[in-house]
């Protein structure tokens, strides 16, 4: 009788060390903040000079990816904002009712007020010093990465939200927090589609997926609010169908939006149809951390910087990368002793030659 209950509370024991053992494992290892990533992310895309194709093609998802270099979040937090000659000052939170509609899609107000107007941040007028836009885009794939860089980054670096990230009205939030003006990522159609694949919500060639198209774009600039305007992404061939992209940017000018062209070709004729249209807009010179390399970057920087005084305005896209972060912030700590001043996207609509 003694034997068996020995064994009973041996087994008892053992089975109280698994379980306290198993939860202790469980909170060592689950991370709150990180997400699932959305099904609909694209799965396989390499296209062109485009940087972020590589990233969807790699999985750049929530679960944070190793970067060429090794980098850190102290990396990305070692230059605060305090060091910038930047506002910090958070833009409202609030939704104007008169800017958005029943079904939460952005539209003109009856008094002619525009989305663009209404959630554009400030940004100083009558300035003549060179003016330089960074757009950081495809925020929230990855949860610690997109947190981060906003964090860390100057309040005129503009964000863009990917479509596909999960809860995008998180991020709005982050980033009008800290002071930024936010856009939608708009998926569409690049060469060699369908092997390279923007995924389920891209705008596509074709006569018939025009229906589809106008629901995909319905369904993206519903996932969030107070944003200025769009920005492509890939399309290196639907950006250079003019005939593709008219319906798309009429749809966007009768919201009161913005478009801003990635050109990932030269060819694209986004811009041009867009001002033909009277539809505000703005496209990238340079995609700066194409290579994350601190050189690369910096060496892109510059080139924004000469054409900026060349031509008063000069646009980059950048990622939500350490290194990135990084080597920003310590390019922008002397940009205004340079003659340079940093400026959110809404600053650059119409500005730069249309070509």
């Amino acid at each position: 009788m003694l034997s068996n209950l020995n064994a009973l509370l041996i087994t008892w024991a053992l089975t109280l060390i698994i379980v306290i053992g198993g939860v202790t494992l469980l909170e060592l290892t689950y991370d709150p903040e990180e997400q699932p990533a959305d099904t609909t992310t694209p799965a396989n895309v390499t296209d062109g000079a485009d940087p972020e194709a590589k990233d969807a093609a790699e999985g750049d998802t929530s679960t944070p990816q190793p970067e060429v270099k090794p980098e850190t979040t102290a990396d990305t937090r070692a230059q605060p904002r305090e060091r910038m000659a930047y506002s910090t000052e958070a833009l409202s939170s609030q939704v104007d009712p008169n800017v958005i509609d029943i079904d939460n899609m952005p539209i003109i107000g009856r008094n002619g007020t525009k989305p663009l107007n209404v959630y554009a941040a400030k940004h100083p007028v009558g300035n003549l010093r060179p003016k330089i836009t960074l757009i950081m885009t495809n925020v929230g794939m990855n949860t610690r990465l997109s947190r981060d860089a906003i964090r860390a980054l100057p309040s005129p670096v503009t964000i863009a939200i990917s479509p596909y990230a999960i809860d995008a009205d998180r991020w709005t939030d982050e980033a009008r927090m800290g002071g930024h003006e936010t856009l939608m990522m708009l998926p569409l159609e690049p060469f060699d589609y369908p092997r390279n694949n923007p995924g389920n919500l891209a705008l596509l060639l074709g006569s018939s997926v025009s229906r589809e198209n106008t629901a995909k774009l319905n369904t993206i600039m519903r996932k969030t609010d107070r944003y200025i305007g769009l920005i492509s992404y890939m399309g290196s061939s639907f950006t250079m169908n003019s005939e593709a992209m008219r319906p798309v940017l009429t749809e966007i000018g009768n919201r009161g939006l913005m478009f801003i062209d990635a050109r990932t070709v030269p060819a694209s004729r986004a811009t041009q149809v867009a001002r033909g249209l009277g539809v505000p807009s703005s496209f990238s010179n340079a995609y700066v951390d194409e290579n994350l390399s601190e050189e690369d970057i910096e060496r892109k920087l510059r080139a924004l910087e000469n054409r900026a005084r060349t031509l008063g305005y000069a646009v980059g896209i950048i990622r939500p990368k350490p290194i990135t972060v990084r080597t920003v912030n310590n390019w922008l700590d002397g940009a205004h002793d340079r003659g340079f001043i940093l400026v959110p996207v809404s600053a650059t609509a119409d500005k730069q030659p249309a070509r």
